[in-house]
């Protein structure tokens, strides 16, 4: 195995060739080559009802400008005029009744009224599960397309149980992704109440918490767009306490400028 944490088998050859990289200690940043994303479009989760969200993988150094660029104009986002980031622990808890109840209430009018965008982990499990179903039965009491969620979920792409699905290099339109919590092992499956997906990558397979910084980096700079707007500026940071019809060509040129990092190294 790898130090990236990949089989040999998913190298290229060259990084398969020890006597390149022998004695050579594994550094993502000369062992990394970024190529172009192959892993874009829509994203419809098999079994799970006819939603159709958006997804692409990005290298973990992609500028937020180019990211948020994709979201207004790509995705056809709004400027939010709030940015409500949640964050919380990853394991499955149990909360109490009149405690979710509060939460999810909470949570959902405040994104509703305010026109917000709001952020986890995307995973589904913990606190990003319990935000994504606490979307889903507002959509489902509520007939009014204009006050859908948009709910985004950033996650590490190399923890992603069943990412082979979204690999499309023409892009998915949409692709099918399986979730599979039986199976998944210790990756994690995508939750299917999120709407967007940005699924980082740095080249890496089974590591956590790649995606943290460049998420940082991105909320700053839509808080800072929402000044621009006329909104408040603020990220409103959640933690509940808790552990835990698009031309396809046009859409492949853009996301050209998207790139996914390769292991080039073979350290062994």
């Amino acid at each position: 195995m790898c130090e990236c944490g990949y089989p040999r088998e998913q190298h290229l050859e060259e990084a398969t060739k020890s006597s390149l990289f022998l004695g050579k200690e594994w550094d993502p940043k000369r062992h990394i080559q970024e190529m172009p994303t192959d892993a874009f479009g829509d994203i419809s989760f098999a079994g799970l009802g006819p939603k159709v969200g958006k997804y692409v993988r990005i290298s973990a150094d992609t500028p937020p400008c180019v990211i948020y660029q994709l979201m207004t104009q790509h995705w056809g986002l709004d400027v939010p005029n709030l940015l409500i980031s949640v964050t919380g622990g990853a394991k499955n808890f149990n909360m109490m009744p009149r405690l979710k109840n509060i939460f999810r209430r909470g949570l959902v009018k405040v994104a509703q009224t305010t026109g917000a965008w709001i952020i986890t982990g995307g995973s589904h499990a913990g606190v990003m599960k319990q935000v994504g179903e606490a979307v889903r039965d507002f959509s489902m009491s509520s007939s009014c397309k204009e006050s859908e969620i948009v709910t985004i979920g950033i996650a590490t792409w190399g923890t992603v149980y069943n990412r082979g699905s979204l690999i499309c290099p023409m892009g998915g339109f949409p692709a099918e992704y399986v979730l599979d919590e039986e199976s998944q092992g210790n990756l994690s499956c995508l939750d299917s109440n999120h709407s967007h997906f940005i699924l980082v990558d740095d080249g890496t397979h089974g590591r956590y918490g790649v995606e943290i910084s460049l998420r940082t980096r991105l909320e700053k700079f839509i808080s800072e767009q929402t000044k621009v707007k006329g909104g408040n500026g603020s990220t409103g940071q959640s933690c509940p306490g808790v552990e835990g019809v698009k031309d396809v060509r046009s859409d492949r040129h853009w996301h050209q400028g998207m790139g996914k990092p390769l292991d080039l190294s073979g350290v062994w």
